[in-house]
């Protein structure tokens, strides 16, 4: 995509924008034109493997697997749907009104009900909105929706612990135990039971793939201790035999230690738990390929962020890929602010001790997953392993590594990932550019459609109203269009190319002719003035649908993922 130029973008699928009917848009075909009929008219058509394992009980029972998604879907009054804490929920509602929008309050089980913001019905009546209920309060649930076309809504449901078959033994201390055959799951009370079940799916889904990279047998169980909050992430890891690192860590992975296994702070953000449980069992896999644990930091972190983003975004989405674009602008502000750190200065754990601001930190992360992408992507992921298994035989023979595995100096391959991160920089830039370009046309549309919305309402009730209520719902039509124009103008002078730029706006044009001829019709009564608005109306549909066909068609050319820029409105 390198040196073309993005210039283009609407909402994928087709966008009616003066036109509204009960079937919506589909498959980027207009609807038919609602037309203005007169009683006598005819309407027109529309660490390091070490340690000796100790002996395990034998695991119990598993849990079934636990959807990342819960749908809570409006029930009869009195049911309440049980959910499970840890999930993320996505709530449905139909037979609204088309584009209604509605005020969503949340009644806690206890305390006092919360704003939870708006959301808009879809053209079909169909509005849907997602919670993520890690750390929400147990008991029973309800959402209003009331919303500004009369429709109100409630939805009850129960946020309930889940039941795990842990079996005999299953507190150790201030755990609770779960045990499965390839790992086994100790949390404090105050973690959702879902959340460990999310976190042994994302385990398990990631593990073949992490180790097909690396080229690796791993049958191990690995125990992963799962606490709420910093320190008792802390405390748990010193009760594991290792030191304090830097006191910022959401996860550590232990190998070769009195209580090896994975810590994680539940307290992480529900698309955050994929990339963090990811990580750090990658570093279950590396350590045992590091046998002598020399291996330098920049490269155990670089392959564990790399493989968490590759293996997550399927499962967290625009969580990964932001976390992508954000990792690679600030190594591209530090390479222009000539703040790069030398890999030589991320290489062992003192250093990381020793350096405690978490800007430094930031920032060696950053670089560390800059460089194991780029050797991914520019000599394969079967150079990862010989990379690890050379820097940790050889870890003082940096030169030499890689003269022999990538015929370059140490310092001329940081000169190459340089190069290589800031030569995505126009590629990146351009694309964010989309998408904010797109983010601004789905609003657009939006307004174009409650203008279309309005249109429809009127045709529908003009019927009973008197000629001066006509005059006056025209003309907010009017202004309504008008005010719209001014919108299109400032955002498509932008990035739109001129000749789809000239064909929007004259659907803009088209409308308003239309409008005016419906204001001379209400006044004359004269036939042809009704004929010129529908055709004019069905002239500013024409120019719309065309400027979706040509913005579609140039998206689809610059090869940017519909659903990347335009989120749900993408579907065909």
């Amino acid at each position: 995509m390198r040196g073309m130029r993005l210039r283009f973008a609407i909402v994928a699928g087709g966008a009616c924008l003066f036109v509204l009917a009960a079937t919506g848009c589909s498959g980027g075909v207009a609807p038919p034109v609602p037309t203005l009929v007169e009683p006598s008219a005819t309407a027109a058509p529309s660490a390091t493997p070490t340690a000796t394992a100790t002996p395990r009980p034998t695991p119990g029972p598993a849990a079934g697997p636990l959807a990342g998604t819960t749908v809570v879907r409006d029930a009869p009054l009195g049911t309440a749907q049980t959910v499970y804490a840890g999930t993320l929920l996505e709530f449905r509602l139909t037979g609204l009104e088309p584009l209604e929008r509605l005020r969503i309050t949340e009644l806690p089980p206890q305390g006092t009900p919360q704003e939870a913001g708006f959301v808009r019905a879809d053209r079909q009546g169909a509005a849907l909105w997602r919670k993520d209920t890690l750390g929400m309060a147990k008991g029973a649930w309800r959402v209003q929706a009331a919303g500004d076309g009369g429709s109100n809504r409630t939805l009850s449901y129960v946020l309930a612990n889940l039941p795990l078959p842990v079996g005999n033994g299953a507190r150790e201390g201030i755990f609770t135990v779960y045990r499965t055959p390839d790992a086994a799951f100790f949390f404090t009370d105050d973690v959702d039971a879902a959340a460990v079940v999310l976190a042994l799916q994302y385990y398990r889904q990631a593990m073949p793939q992490v180790l097909k990279d690396f080229s690796f047998t791993f049958d191990e169980p690995v125990d992963f201790y799962l606490v709420k909050g910093s320190e008792a992430l802390l405390r748990e890891i010193q009760a594991g035999g290792a030191d304090q690192i830097t006191g910022l860590e959401q996860g550590v992975s232990l190998v070769g230690f009195s209580r090896s296994g994975v810590y994680l702070d539940m307290n992480a953000q529900f698309n955050a738990l994929p990339h963090l449980v990811i990580h750090e069992a990658t570093h279950q896999v590396t350590s045992r390929i590091d046998e002598r644990r020399q291996a330098p930091v920049w490269l155990l972190e670089g392959l564990s962020e790399y493989e968490a983003v590759k293996q997550a975004t399927p499962l967290a989405g625009d969580a990964e890929r932001r976390l992508r674009r954000e990792r690679r602008v600030l190594v591209r502000e530090a390479i222009a602010q000539q703040r790069w750190i030398d890999l030589r200065d991320f290489g062992e754990l003192g250093q990381l001790k020793a350096e405690q601001t978490k800007a430094w930190l930031d920032q060696g992360y950053a670089q560390s997953f800059v460089v194991a992408d780029y050797v991914a992507q520019v000599y394969g992921e079967q150079a990862l392993r010989p990379l690890l298994e050379q820097l940790s035989r050889r870890p003082a023979e940096q030169d030499a590594v890689f003269g022999e595995l990538f015929s370059v100096t140490f310092d001329r391959f940081q000169e190459q990932v340089r190069a290589w991160v800031m030569q995505l920089e126009a590629d990146e830039v351009e694309a964010q550019g989309l998408r904010t370009f797109a983010a601004e046309m789905v609003r657009l549309v939006s307004a174009a459609e409650a203008v279309s919305q309005e249109w429809n309402s009127y045709v529908a009730a003009r019927a009973n109203l008197s000629a001066p209520q006509r005059t006056v719902r025209l003309q907010a039509l009017a202004g309504e269009n008008e005010r719209l124009g001014v919108r299109a103008r400032a955002l498509l002078a932008t990035r739109l190319g001129e000749d789809s730029r000239t064909v929007y706006l004259d659907g803009v044009a088209a409308f308003a002719r239309a409008i005016d001829a419906f204001q001379r019709y209400e006044r004359t009564r004269i036939r042809i003035d009704l004929d010129a608005g529908n055709g004019a109306l069905a002239e500013a549909n024409h120019f719309v649908q065309a400027t979706v066909d040509r913005l579609a068609t140039a998206l689809a050319g610059a090869g940017l993922p519909r659903d990347l820029a335009f989120g749900e409105k993408a579907a065909p």
